[in-house]
């Protein structure tokens, strides 16, 4: 059994890029808002992301150029004198986001509306050690034209999670004899025209962790995924910097519990097959760590299932 460790930290404490930080700009935080929440008001978008009332309009209004947001006069209302405030909310979705999660044996292929929601997914059994890398970017390329190919969208982007370590460039190495280094984001870029983002497993739950918060600040939260990799939530800000592979329980545990002090984690992710099907490693794991902290942290554990999209 193989682990990585990836610890993500404040930009203050390391030079190494963020792959994942929550919104910062104006209108990135009202969008982050309203997919969360739905239907609201400017007036709601000052109070909830602490810009003033100028800055929002100028937000919101960019965001209903680009389509992403629309107005809803038919829902106006009035709560007291002055004019009447006219909602927004999402609008349907003018473009879509293109999701691919790679495993050992398959790989899955998603897309995804403004909000999160899926509109459609492919699983695809796909046997990484029985292929090439090249043969595997190709197979991945047909697979996202053969799922979208009646949706009539554009891709917004495309956000890749994988097995193996990645670097800052978004090259994957990877756990498998042969392979070494592989670059797909020109390859992709080239082929659909829309930004690619790639990131290893552990990272990519973090990340998820972090955007499904709907309001305030997600707890230091330390993520491992069996046979693979680490990540944790620190100050809403993603940056891995690379660690020892611990090869067995012991080790890892060993290499984590630094992590568990020093960024003072509050909950604690496990997810992975080993995890799942092995009440006594999680239990084992989970108990060390757990009671390594200073404080009372959460244990919670993400089903197979939930891995795929």
């Amino acid at each position: 059994m193989f682990y990585r460790l990836f610890f993500m930290r404040t930009l203050a404490t390391t030079p190494a890029t963020p792959y994942f930080i929550l919104p910062e700009t104006p209108a990135a935080a009202c969008l982050h808002y309203l997919r969360h929440h739905g239907l609201t008001t400017r007036n709601e978008l000052v109070t909830r992301t602490g810009f003033s009332q100028p800055t929002v309009t100028r937000a919101v209004t960019a965001l209903i150029q680009a389509q992403l947001v629309q107005e809803r006069p038919d829902l106006i209302f009035s709560s007291g004198p002055g004019r009447p405030r006219v909602p927004v909310e999402l609008a349907p979705s003018p473009r879509l986001h293109v999701g691919v999660s790679i495993f050992a044996h398959e790989y899955f292929v998603g897309y995804f509306d403004t909000k999160g929601r899926t509109v459609r997914h492919r699983q695809v059994p796909y046997t990484l050690s029985r292929t090439t890398p090249e043969k595997l970017w190709e197979h991945i390329s047909t697979s996202i034209h053969l799922t979208g190919s009646s949706l009539g969208l554009p891709i917004a982007n495309i956000g890749i999670s994988t097995i193996g370590t990645v670097d800052d460039q978004g090259t994957v190495t990877m756990p498998l004899p042969g392979w070494g280094t592989i670059n797909c984001t020109e390859k992709l870029l080239t082929e659909f025209g829309a930004p690619v983002s790639v990131a290893d497993i552990a990272t990519s739950l973090a990340a998820a962790e972090l955007f499904s918060a709907p309001t305030g600040p997600v707890p230091p939260t330390l993520v491992l995924v069996a046979d693979d990799t680490f990540a944790t939530i620190v100050d809403g800000v993603a940056a891995p910097i690379k660690s020892t592979q611990p090869t067995t329980v012991q080790a890892l545990i060993d290499a984590a519990t630094p992590v568990v002090h020093e960024a003072n984690i509050q909950r604690i992710i496990l997810a992975g097959a080993s995890f799942v099907r092995d009440q006594d490693l999680r239990s084992h794991v989970g108990q060390k760590l757990s009671t390594s902290g200073k404080d009372t942290i959460e244990l919670r554990l993400i089903p197979e299932r939930e891995l795929e999209m």
